[in-house]
Formats: structure tokens, C-alpha cells, sequence
């Protein structure tokens, strides 16, 4: 907050005014990433190949193949590559 005085050349009236500034405060960023480091690739390489990614083939929609496959790869990669958060 801080105080204005504004007077006039020829005028015996002097304006004060107070201002209050106000800071916009920004919410911290949240980062989220894997951690690829301590991951053993033997086991996420096993975990690829015993996927059963021929039940995929079942479905007639090529929508539904997509959704099937992008979820069985996501459930790997989470059991294999955890989350980190960093802010």
C-alpha cells in the first residue's frame, strides 16, 4: 500500500489518495515424469513379450483393438516405470 499527493499549481487543496497494490500469486507447477533409471529392462523386455496382445484381435472395431493394446501397454509401462512428481 502506498499514499499519493497530488496538488495543484495555483490551488490551496492538496488530494490524498491511498493505493493498494495487490500480487497475483501463481500456483506452483507440478512436473510429472518416470523414473527409467532403476528399472530392470529384462523384466520390462519379459513383461512385453508374454502380453497377451492377441486378444486384441478379437475385437471387430479397430477403435476398440486401439483402446485394448494402448491400455495393456500402459499397464506395463506403470508396473515397470514409476511416477515421480517434482515441483
Amino acid at each position: 500500500m502506498w499514499c499519493l499527493r497530488y496538488s495543484f499549481e495555483r490551488s490551496p487543496v492538496n488530494i490524498f489518495g491511498l493505493i493498494k497494490e495487490t500480487v497475483k500469486r501463481y500456483q506452483n507447477k507440478i512436473i510429472t515424469f518416470r523414473n527409467y533409471k532403476n528399472c530392470d529392462m529384462d523384466v520390462y523386455a519379459n513383461k512385453l513379450a508374454t502380453a497377451p496382445w492377441h486378444i486384441g484381435d478379437l475385437f471387430d472395431d479397430i477403435n476398440d483393438q486401439e483402446y485394448y493394446w494402448k491400455t495393456l501397454m500402459k499397464d506395463i509401462v506403470d508396473e515397470c516405470f514409476s511416477l515421480k512428481k517434482c515441483e
